[in-house]
């Protein structure tokens, strides 16, 4: 149940809406069917099966955003189209103009796509309201944008949702440890680094599976004004991800081992869910806290934290 990919937004605004007022805002839009005309739905799903939309444990809120979508492949349509266009070849004589086999596509389209295949993808957030995090389970920042704008829609009494205000960005602070081949405090430079070039091919160059904080060839690059866009790194011995340009943390993966309970997890899924928030939470804080300091970030996330 932990996250994996964290985008990170904040409310720079004091949270104070109640966990139930959330739920009914939430709850007047569901994730329904998705209509045989259209291409995609969204709205709100239980973040637990048989759950409500929105689960709180301690002072952590988790929603849970929802996407079904008609899968219908271009070469379907540019086959069905094919042939519409020599059907009508053969009967009026002449090919039809360019206008005329647009038309065709869109009335093929809407014919072909009550047909297609649905496919549901949903994507889970967890709001510390006390920090003023918003934090959204996503590989893409689109994605995760696509949560915000409905949460955004769908609660307006919520307090502003804006990026992490920082006054360092985060691809210097990435330059700088690589630069330096060592990263402060609690944080420790991994085996994996990107930098990108800054003139008009930005040319990438991918360091994986070795030492990038001591790799002379990577500095190299640096000196020639090349730039960190993503880094690999460690937390406390306990924590791994990837930090990315965009403020990002992908590929999460806890490095202690936890004991747990298969059977208890399998039984109740709900004291399972309670305790590995509970231990995400917990950690992710430290960490958020941890890089905040480092990028200069403003916002309730860090003055609480301090």
């Amino acid at each position: 149940m932990w996250f994996k990919n964290l985008c990170l937004f904040q409310f720079p605004e004091s949270f104070t809406l109640a966990p139930a007022a959330l739920e009914e805002a939430l709850g007047a839009h569901p994730l329904g069917d998705c209509p045989g005309g259209s291409a995609q739905t969204q709205g709100w799903v239980p973040v637990l099966t048989d759950g409500g939309l929105v689960e709180g444990v301690d002072r952590h809120l988790f929603i849970a955003y929802g996407e079904k979508q008609r899968l219908l492949p271009g070469s379907v349509v540019t086959q069905a189209l094919a042939e519409k266009v020599e059907h009508f070849t053969a009967s009026r004589g002449y090919k039809p103009g360019r206008k005329q086999r647009m038309e065709m596509r869109e009335e093929l389209t809407a014919q072909l796509l009550p047909q297609a295949f649905v496919v549901q993808k949903s994507c889970r957030a967890w709001i510390d309201s006390e920090r003023g995090w918003l934090v959204v389970d996503a590989a893409s920042l689109n994605q995760a944008e696509k949560l915000v704008e409905l949460l955004r829609e769908h609660a307006p009494e919520l307090p502003r949702i804006i990026l992490p205000d920082t006054s360092v960005g985060t691809q210097t602070l990435m330059t700088e440890w690589l630069g330096r081949g060592e990263a402060p405090g609690r944080f420790s430079l991994d085996d994996e680094a990107e930098v990108q070039g800054t003139d008009a091919t930005k040319s990438l160059i991918r360091y994986s599976r070795m030492p990038v904080g001591s790799a002379t060839e990577l500095r190299r690059h640096l000196e020639s004004g090349k730039r960190a866009v993503k880094l690999g790194l460690s937390w406390d011995d306990r924590l791994n991800f990837v930090l990315t340009e965009m403020l990002q943390l992908k590929r999460l993966k806890l490095l202690e081992t936890q004991a747990e309970d298969d059977a208890v997890r399998e039984d109740d899924p709900r004291l399972a869910f309670e305790t590995d928030m509970r231990l995400m939470t917990g950690l992710l804080r430290e960490v958020l806290a941890d890089l905040g300091r480092e990028l200069g970030m403003r916002g309730p996330a860090i003055s609480v934290a301090a």
